[in-house]
């Protein structure tokens, strides 16, 4: 083999050290953009969490993707206690439902720590994720720099609540953007709907520990809202992470579930939400999980625009043109959430 140069040994030499040197540049430029986004640097430690491309709890494959990842999230800051790092740079679509139960996941998280366990983030490649991030509260509350002003039309006009009270001790903060833009009736079921939904939340869904495996006694009673009106239609997501309506039914009505598992033998949790809000439009008396969905059923039968959608662990009602469905998933979401979306102008 033919010996080098000592002008070829200096030449490959001062290459590679010229390589190395702009690896290093390289590098540094980026942990100094990843410190930029955060007031305080990220421990170590952190967990680096991908967040998928789409938060979506509607279709099977995507919601099972998603679920996992809140599962991931809660496993890593409340179960092993480290500190996480949220990567959104690959999420693209953020669907309402999917969204609103992942705040209401993240904020819980914060809650049980006392915002002690670091949570940040990477904030999405897509413009329109990050603006619902930003609109949202999320990149204020996982302290991240880089911002945005959210400008699209789909993104603007969503509203954001939270809290464990009814909705007289809320009405400024919800349903006061509404006033004289629904018409009696509307503005009539929404907040009898609205009311007895909160209501629910505190009295039934934390009446047992969640079935999250973390075995946590005496919650608060949180609920999570999004509301929106465009395009005179009137939107509304509301949850709680709570023991879910099918969990719910054969303690607050153990004659009816036992009727139920005399008719199917095994009760789906599609076919709990199904025959709760079925008993609720055939009896009254006290409240309980059901009573304030008949309300909401009743105001959204009234319009052919109307639609109402139930989730609740494994399953899933929806109402809409006069016809009711049920479906059952894989996985749950370990709690329930409502959508209903109604024209403002007129029934």
């Amino acid at each position: 083999m033919k010996k080098l140069s000592k002008e070829r040994y200096r030449f490959i030499r001062r290459y590679h050290q010229l390589i190395l040197k702009r690896k290093r540049r390289r590098a540094k430029r980026k942990n100094e953009s990843i410190r930029r986004l955060f007031p305080t640097k990220i421990p170590l430690s952190a967990q680096r969490l991908v967040a998928p491309a789409a938060f979506n709890i509607f279709e099977p494959a995507i919601r099972t993707i998603f679920l996992a990842f809140l599962r991931e999230l809660r496993s890593f800051v409340l179960l092993k206690h480290q500190p996480v790092l949220i990567d959104f740079s690959s999420t693209k679509t953020m669907s309402t439902g999917g969204t609103l139960l992942f705040v209401a996941e993240l904020r819980r998280i914060i809650r049980l720590t006392n915002n002690k366990i670091p949570i940040r983030c990477l904030p999405p490649r897509n413009t329109k994720a990050w603006q619902v991030l930003e609109q949202i509260g999320v990149l204020e509350l996982l302290k991240c720099r880089k911002r945005v002003i959210p400008t699209d039309g789909d993104v603007v006009h969503w509203r954001f609540a939270w809290g464990n009270k009814v909705l007289g001790e809320e009405y400024d903060t919800i349903l006061q953007h509404y006033d004289g833009k629904l018409t009696d009736g509307i503005a009539k079921g929404f907040y009898h709907g609205l009311t007895e939904a909160m209501t629910n939340s505190r009295q039934h869904a934390y009446i047992e520990p969640r079935q999250d495996g973390l075995h946590i006694f005496d919650e608060p009673t949180d609920w999570w809202m999004f509301s929106q009106e465009k395009d005179d239609m009137l939107t509304v997501v509301f949850c709680d992470l709570g023991i879910g309506i099918p969990a719910t039914l054969p303690i607050k009505k153990p004659h009816l579930w036992q009727k139920l598992m005399t008719m199917f033998g095994q009760v789906t949790d599609g076919q709990a939400i199904l025959e709760a809000i079925a008993d609720s439009k055939s009896r009254t008396g006290k409240s309980y999980r059901g009573k304030g969905l008949k309300q909401l059923l009743e105001v959204i039968s009234a319009s052919e625009k109307g639609i109402l959608t139930v989730l609740s662990n494994r399953g899933c009602y929806r109402y809409q043109s006069g016809l009711e469905f049920q479906q059952n998933y894989k996985d749950s979401i370990l709690g329930t959430l409502i959508a209903w979306q109604i024209p403002i102008t007129k029934l």
